[in-house]
């Protein structure tokens, strides 16, 4: 006969993780449920970015500000340029952000 311990499974861990796992899950499947305004603007504007950067000749950037007061139709009948509005609600101000020049310029591939 085995006398010898057996390793086994903590079942309370076990069920913690799918437990988180399938709330994880149900925000993933809804996200414009569980996000607030400023976290979905960030995420449509980094996915306009890749998008959208190539295409236009002018690229508004900046914050809510910019968001609302820029008109990239204005700007387009007044210059004739395409152009596309970027900007972020709520953007982190430290000099290394998402929205800051260096990111834009990696993810559209082209200068600020």
């Amino acid at each position: 006969m085995d006398t010898t311990p057996r390793a086994r499974w903590p079942l309370g861990l076990v069920g913690m993780l799918a437990l988180v796992a399938t709330v994880e899950a149900a925000f993933a499947r809804h996200p414009l449920r569980f996000s607030d305004t400023a976290s979905l603007s960030w995420r449509l504007s980094v996915d306009a970015v890749a998008r959208e950067a190539k295409r236009c000749e002018v690229a508004c950037l900046g914050d809510s500000l910019v968001k609302i007061g820029v008109v990239p139709e204005a700007i387009r009948a007044g210059s004739g340029r395409s152009s596309y509005n970027f900007a972020m609600a709520r953007p982190r101000r430290p000099r290394r952000t998402s929205c800051s020049g260096g990111s834009w310029r990696r993810a559209a591939g082209r200068r600020p």
